[in-house]
Parts: structure tokens; C-alpha cells; sequence
């Protein structure tokens, strides 16, 4: 080596195999109820340089090395299994089709199967701007773990600017565990979780039955910055979430969609995240770390919008207070402790026996806000990030579920589905209630 030449360091080898923890699992497991895709579409106001972001996509799969696996479900323990020939996938190609938009959709409807080969897929759509989608299985990332991978494809593509050669450093050693949160929390928190725990309890929402699943769909609203402005005003004059104006807003939608039965509790699925907990707010790997919250309300007919949302905050701040997320994540791993097999087979005797309701099929609703996208998180230097929408899994009949986002003061709201024209209709009529409530505002 020539005298003063600096040494490069030499990255650790990368494990052939990792270890899938019981969250991984669990979305594995979830595949019967949605296809666990988590999907972000990216349009810049400049080119970027495709040669550049494709190389960055292959150093992320080292960079987190889960990224570059495959999932095998072993009956006693499952792992992620590192992929040969890397180097050799098309991991971002660069598409210009003559229709972009319909060609991005039908990127989003792809399949993704962890089972058979990567969880990430990534493609870019060259048009009159370049729009970049990254899609994430569930079973390796949950929706805020995915914004982390949009940091971490970002600061690569930026490293590579300065420094072609530029190798990460594999993630060897940072927790995907959920126990990182549990040593946060301590005992007496974990334990005063446990003791509170009640789980979701019954299915009480009812919808016409929408028949069989078919291929995904997907929709989006918008709402611009001054309706976004409008609703955290409110929340911060109500003394509220923005979440609990979001989960009020689709309460209403719903009661005015099915018209389900008063003085029953009605509950719906909030997503938690449980880096919260963490003091720097950040898991120690791109991981799933999500619970559940389940909050419970009446219908009370004619009531005002801030009447329902009393109730929404009283039963959220209820939910929050047990830390019931927690418990259900250790809950979860003990569903793992007898095997993978013997989970796998429980999973699919409780969807074989959902059961169904004087109104149709009985199903959860579901609610997942990721919050305001800080522009920096996904910053792609010269390649000017527009705008960013995230889409959450698309849901089988009869499940419904929404994701939100915000980026760049304007607020996404999504919904995937399957394309059928009952569930189209029915979806399409949802949307338009739940804007018509948000909008009021």
C-alpha cells in the first residue's frame, strides 16, 4: 500500500442467518387477512440519478441485512435466510412507460412473498417527473420502521455523491426485538400492562358481505394545507390528538356507512408505535415494534362531532393508560414459545371461524397515523423530494383499514382494498364521508 493511503475498513461478514422475531412472525401469519404490503410513492421535482439510486438499494441490503433475506418458516424457529446474487438483481430498475400512472399502480398491486424472495422491492417510474415506490413487507418493517428505510436509502444515495466507493456498515448488533421496549419500561410498568390487558374483545362491526377477495386496489384523498392546518388547530383547541379527530372522523363515517346498533361497544384497531418508549424514539433496527390499541365506543345518534370525539379521547386515553400494546407484544411472543407450526395452525383455525352478524360479515376496522414526514428523513439531495403518500396493507373482505400521512403540510389519507366494484363503491363511499366530516372541521 502506498504511504499515507488510508486503509478502508473492512465491513463484518453478514450472517447467513437471522433471527425472525415474534412480531416478524405474527405478520407473517397476518398474510390471510391483507396482503402486509406497506407501500411509499415518492415524486420529485428533479431528476435523480438512477445509476446512483440503484446502487444505494443494494448497499441498504447490507446496510440492514434482514433486507436481503428471504423468510423460512422452520416449525420450531423461523428465520430470515440471506439471499445469494445480489448483485446481480435488478433492484431499482427505471421504468418510463407510456402510461406512468397506471404503471405505478400496478407496481403497488404486485405480489410481494417473503417466503420466496426479497420483502423489499423497488422501482422508479420516469415520466414528466421521476416518481420513486419502495414497497416493505410487513414481516420484516412496520410503517414507521419503513420511514427509517427511506432515511437510511436517502443518506446512501447522499454518502454515494460525495464517496462512489462508500460501503455501509452492516447492522449486526441492533435489536428487532421488542424486548428493547420492555427494558425501557421496566418491570412494574410490564406488569402493571399484563394485569390490564383485555385484548380487542368481540367483532361488533357488521358490513354487507363483499364476497370473495380479489386482486388490490387502492385509493387516496387529499387534504391541503389549510384543511391539515384546520385539524391540528382543532385537536389543540379540543385539548386532543390529532389521532382521536382522525379515529372521530371515521367513527361518524361509519356509523352513517352500516348504521350498526346503538348501546353495543364498538371497537377499532389504532396502530401504536412502541418506539415511543425509547428514548431516542428509534429501534435498534429497521424491525415491526407496533401494537394495538383498541378503543371502544356507543353510537349515540345525532350527537355533534365533538361529543363522539369526547368519547374517542376518554376511550383512547383509557387504552394508552394500561400501556396495553405492550402487553399485547408480550403476549405475542408467548403465542411463538410452543413454535412457529403450532401459531401457524391457531392462525388460520381463527380466520376459518370469523364469525358473521344479522348485518353480514363481522370485521375491525383499523386505524394507522403515521404522523408528519419530516422532509429531512428522506432528503435525496439535488433530487428535490415533492411529495411522499404512504400506503398501508390492502385488506381482504370484509376488513377495512385506513393509513395516514402528512408531508409537506398536506394530509394523505389511503385505503387499499380488494377490486372488486361492491368494495370499490363502498370504499369510495367511506372516503366520502370521512372527508366530508374532516372537512367540516
Amino acid at each position: 500500500m502506498p504511504q499515507g493511503e488510508a486503509q478502508q475498513p473492512v465491513a463484518p461478514a453478514i450472517p447467513r442467518r437471522l433471527p425472525a422475531s415474534a412480531g416478524d412472525q405474527a405478520m407473517v401469519l397476518g398474510g390471510r387477512l391483507s396482503d402486509l404490503q406497506i407501500r411509499c410513492v415518492l415524486t420529485f421535482s428533479a431528476r435523480v440519478d438512477a445509476a446512483r439510486l440503484a446502487r444505494a438499494v443494494r448497499l441498504t441490503l447490507d446496510a440492514e441485512p434482514v433486507l436481503g433475506c428471504r423468510f423460512v418458516g422452520d416449525p420450531w424457529l423461523p428465520y430470515w435466510e440471506r439471499l445469494d446474487g445480489l448483485d446481480a438483481q435488478p433492484l431499482c430498475p427505471t421504468v418510463q412507460p407510456h402510461d406512468a400512472e397506471r404503471a405505478l399502480h400496478g407496481f403497488l398491486a404486485e405480489p410481494l412473498d417473503p417466503w420466496a424472495g426479497l420483502p423489499l422491492r423497488v422501482r422508479l417510474f420516469r415520466a414528466e417527473h421521476d416518481t420513486l415506490c419502495v414497497k416493505v413487507h410487513h414481516a420484516v418493517a412496520d410503517g414507521r420502521g419503513v420511514l427509517e428505510y427511506l432515511t437510511l436509502l436517502a443518506s446512501t444515495y447522499r454518502e454515494l455523491a460525495l464517496d462512489p466507493t462508500y460501503q455501509p456498515q452492516p447492522n449486526l448488533h441492533g435489536s428487532r426485538q421488542p424486548s428493547q421496549v420492555w427494558r425501557q419500561a421496566g418491570a412494574r410498568e410490564m406488569l402493571h400492562a399484563v394485569r390490564h390487558f383485555s385484548g380487542q374483545g368481540p367483532l361488533a362491526w357488521s358490513r354487507p358481505d363483499a364476497g370473495h377477495a380479489a386482486g388490490p386496489a387502492f385509493a387516496v384523498r387529499r387534504l391541503g394545507p389549510e384543511a391539515s392546518r384546520g385539524i391540528r388547530a382543532y385537536s389543540q383547541e379540543m385539548g386532543v390528538t390529532v389521532t382521536a379527530v382522525l379515529l372521530t372522523a371515521t367513527y361518524r363515517a361509519l356509523f352513517e356507512l352500516l348504521d350498526p346498533p346503538q348501546g353495543v361497544p364498538l371497537p377499532m384497531v389504532v396502530a401504536m408505535d412502541l418506539r415511543r418508549h425509547i428514548p431516542s424514539g428509534r429501534a435498534g433496527a429497521i424491525c415491526n415494534l407496533s401494537g394495538g390499541l383498541y378503543p371502544a365506543i356507543t353510537r349515540r345518534p345525532s350527537a355533534p362531532f365533538s361529543a363522539t370525539l369526547q368519547q374517542v379521547h376518554a376511550a383512547l386515553e383509557a387504552a394508552k393508560a394500561t400501556h396495553v400494546e405492550m402487553a399485547q407484544m408480550l403476549f405475542l411472543h408467548l403465542a411463538f414459545v410452543r413454535g412457529f407450526g403450532v401459531a401457524h395452525r391457531l392462525a388460520g383455525h381463527f380466520v376459518a371461524v370469523r364469525p358473521t352478524g344479522a348485518g353480514g360479515s363481522r370485521f375491525s376496522p383499523g386505524l394507522s397515523n403515521l404522523g408528519v414526514v419530516d422532509p429531512w428523513l428522506a432528503a435525496f439531495g439535488e433530487g428535490a423530494l415533492s411529495d411522499l403518500v404512504v400506503f398501508g396493507p390492502a385488506n381482504y373482505p370484509p376488513d377495512l383499514g385506513l393509513t395516514v400521512s402528512t408531508f409537506g403540510g398536506r394530509m394523505a389519507v389511503t385505503m387499499g382494498y380488494s377490486d372488486t366494484p361492491g368494495e370499490a363503491l363502498l370504499v369510495r363511499r367511506f372516503l366520502e364521508l370521512l372527508m366530508g366530516e374532516l372537512g367540516a372541521l
